[in-house]
């Protein structure tokens, strides 16, 4: 923690960034500096500096052996003259690892650097620190409370680089186990990493969620997570993704364990929260009225070193450390909260000061809690709660969260829209869960039940409902999706014009005939011109607010689902950077998807493969065409292949990405197509990513042939990986909800295995 934490004249570091300020790690040896450096580096297309090889280019000799032949006080003195040419030459664009524990002078080359660029000190598990550095435990113990209090100092922000587990991950077939390929082992290190640092620049980069705003009033929710639970032996993380809006993680300030151990253990499971859930994390530290002021804010910096989304902040504290907080905060939430006594009445008048010093103070939002004073939460002040929701909305500047805590105050959980508190499914002995929420808003038409329903020529074999279906049964939510299935695109006005549904699922051939129809349409589909998610808003008119229009709004979460299934497949090998070339294999509308997806992960050079060449060139030329008018400075070259015979082009790299966007099975009169990918266009050293679209019949003969190149380094992405990601982001759009991951991937599984 900076140790001016509690001091209330010192600056507090800066965390807001352009955006291109270069990126120091330091960490203790082992602790995975260079690897996540190089991950970063090659992510964010920046240059990789280590430390090390710039040293060997300035004395011809690594620092060990400078060491060996000067002594150690000698290389101090060298290390922080290379340390400050390195930081001053590269202060944009870069990605530095290496720098470890120095002396004073270093440390303070490091907290300047600190003042205006992101710092990073890497942690990881204490076992493997101590077997890499092979040092006894008196030794070792020493050594890692100097370097500790060192880094901590030098750094402004923190990651715990949680060691790889074995290798069985869950599979999406009948929970069975299957492995991860070697290849994809540090995917979910490089997930967690990339979204902290996109965290840290305030730039999501790659949307990854498409519900509602956790702190909209549109019935959103924190899922309580204490700490413990993180820290049970086996817990189900699956409980994480119940549906809610963001995941709180809830921590008891301790009176006597030293804050230094209790920073790791948040540190770390902070880590795990990351590979477990989708959803924005809350840090919620409960503060005991005999604990020291000093303490908690240390925890409070803590959560803004590890990049937490959301942090609450007692408004008990003083102006100077809210303020102080607030100032340091880059682009994390903060949440200003107040525990209301027990008995005292639901009156916003008389806490209005809160909200009204909160907002003088900069903070995002305020809650309000109370545990209740008797066994049954009466009606007189249930709706005293409610009149008191209803005065906040109106006359608050910032969002306000209000509700009774526990099992007595679930009336309050149900009728608070921002941000109510709910327990895991496993501890619903401590408040209401997410399931009961969502039953009472919609038993009490606070939110309206919808229909759904996918539309198109040859929609009755689509999988899209059992999917959704099962979506909608996880969360007991009472919507219904069903399957339109016609020749005829004039039937599609029926469902858009019923007051009834909120979206339709378009799907062929109607993607793009349906553009018209729209009042928005999203500009990815707008760049893809094609629509395959309609959302039927209902805002309210602008001339009567008493009344409301419903807006048609399109989506393409085709790109979506494809985009995703890349990225989360590519191997940290695979990365792609300057060079990289994806083989698109159909011009179809998925082909245009798949064009776009590759394009906005940024690769340069994509390469199409069509049975009908005048189709290809078409699908390449309004790429071109598009690339050269919306973003000149940003490369695109679409290549056009003329048969499967063709040579692979000379001056493209080989392919890591190919994604057929092809039908396997045949459709009208035409049979399944028995094409195969020729061997000279499958070079890539370092194997790739195959996306097969197709997921009738399960395993597709490209598939059957690409199986052959895992050892190869090639891995192999099914249909209906694309059906879930794609379908996720139709949910969310859909039901403004988080999609229960879990629950759609088996649905999906099973319904496929019963049309087998």
């Amino acid at each position: 923690m900076e140790a001016s934490s509690s001091s209330p004249d010192s600056k507090p570091p800066s965390r807001k960034y352009i955006g291109d300020e270069s990126i120091v790690l330091v960490g203790f040896v082992g602790a995975g500096k260079k690897t996540l450096a190089v991950i970063a580096a090659m992510a964010l297309q920046r240059m990789f500096v280590d430390f090390d090889a710039y040293f060997r280019r300035q004395y011809h000799t690594s620092p060990h052996d400078y060491i060996a032949d000067h002594g150690l006080k000698q290389f101090r003195d060298v290390e922080a003259g290379v340390s400050e040419r390195l930081l001053s030459r590269h202060k944009t664009g870069c990605v530095i690892s290496g720098l470890g524990m120095g002396n004073t002078q270093q440390r303070i080359l490091l907290q300047q650097f600190s003042q205006h660029s992101p710092v990073i000190y890497i942690k990881r598990e204490r076992e493997v620190i101590q077997r890499e550095l092979n040092l006894t435990e008196d030794k070792f113990v020493r050594l890692y409370q100097l370097g500790h209090a060192y880094f901590e100092s030098c750094s402004n922000f923190e990651f715990y680089n949680i060691t790889q587990a074995g290798p069985a991950t869950p599979a999406l077939q009948n929970g069975a186990k299957d492995s991860t390929p070697d290849n994809l082992r540090l995917k979910d290190t490089e997930s967690a990493f990339m979204g902290f640092l996109r965290h840290i620049f305030g730039s999501p980069l790659l949307k990854s969620i498409y519900s509602a705003d956790p702190l909209s009033p549109s019935y959103t929710y924190a899922l309580q997570v204490p700490l413990k639970w993180l820290e049970h032996p086996t817990p189900n993380y699956e409980e994480l993704n119940s549906g809610a809006d963001c995941v709180s993680l809830l921590v008891d300030l301790p009176t006597e364990e030293p804050i230094h151990d209790m920073g790791d253990r948040v540190s770390r499971q902070l880590s795990v929260l990351r590979r477990h859930t989708r959803t924005p994390i809350m840090l919620d530290i409960r503060l005991p009225s005999n604990a020291a002021l000093s303490r908690y804010q240390e925890l409070l910096v803590l959560g803004l070193r590890l990049a937490v989304d959301i942090i609450c902040m007692s408004l008990d504290c003083p102006d100077w450390a809210i303020e102080r907080l607030v100032a340091q905060k880059g682009s994390s939430i903060i949440v200003g909260t107040h525990t209301l006594a027990p008995g005292l009445h639901w009156d916003y008048q008389s806490v209005r000061r809160y909200t009204k010093r909160a907002n003088a103070l900069g903070l995002d939002a305020v809650r309000f809690c109370q545990s209740p004073e008797c066994p049954t939460d009466s009606g007189s002040a249930t709706l005293d709660h409610l009149a008191f929701l209803r005065e906040a909305r109106r006359s608050s500047p910032l969002p306000v969260i209000a509700y009774k805590e526990g099992v007595r105050g679930k009336p309050s959980i149900f009728f608070n829209s921002t941000l109510s508190a709910v327990a895991l499914p496993s501890m619903n002995n401590c408040g209401a869960t997410l399931d009961e929420a969502i039953r009472a808003i919609y038993s009490c038409s606070l939110l309206p039940a919808r229909k759904f329903t996918i539309f198109g020529s040859s929609v009755f074999y689509s999988l899209s409902p059992a999917m959704h279906n099962a979506a909608y049964k996880a969360y007991s939510l009472p919507h219904t999706y069903s399957v339109l299935q016609s020749d005829r695109f004039d039937d599609v006005r029926t469902l858009l014009q019923d007051s009834d549904h909120g979206g339709v699922a378009i799907s062929l051939p109607y993607k793009t005939r349906v553009l018209p129809f729209l009042g928005y349409i999203s500009p990815d589909a707008q760049d893809i011109q094609a629509v395959n998610t309609v959302v039927m808003s209902r805002e309210c008119d602008t001339t009567n607010c008493d009344q409301h229009k419903t807006i048609l709004k399109g989506y393409n979460t085709d790109y979506i689902g494809i985009r995703e299934c890349i990225d989360r497949h590519l191997s940290p090998a695979n990365i792609i950077r300057p060079g990289s070339t994806a083989l698109i294999l159909g011009a179809g509308g998925m082909a245009r998807a798949a064009v776009y997806a590759c394009h906005k992960l940024g690769v340069a050079d994509i390469v199409i493969s069509n049975r009908t060449v005048a189709n290809a060139q078409l699908l390449a030329d309004y790429y071109q065409s598009w690339a050269e008018s919306h973003n000149p400075r940003r490369l695109l070259r679409v290549h056009v292949q003329q048969s499967l015979d063709t040579p692979w082009p000379t001056n493209l790299q080989q392919p890591t990405i190919i994604v057929s966007c092809i039908p396997a099975h045949g459709v009208g009169e035409d049979p399944p197509p028995r094409l195969k990918f020729p061997e000279a266009w499958l070079q890539s050293k370092t194997g790739g990513v195959f996306i097969e679209l197709a997921y009738k019949p399960r395993e597709t003969l490209l598939m059957m042939q690409m199986q052959e190149k895992i050892s190869q380094g090639w891995v192999i992405v099914d249909g209906l990986h694309v059906l879930v990601e794609q379908g996720l982001a139709q949910f969310e759009l859909f039901t403004h909800r988080p999609a229960p991951v879990h629950a759609m991937k088996r649905a999906l599984r099973l319904q496929q295995s019963l049309r087998v």
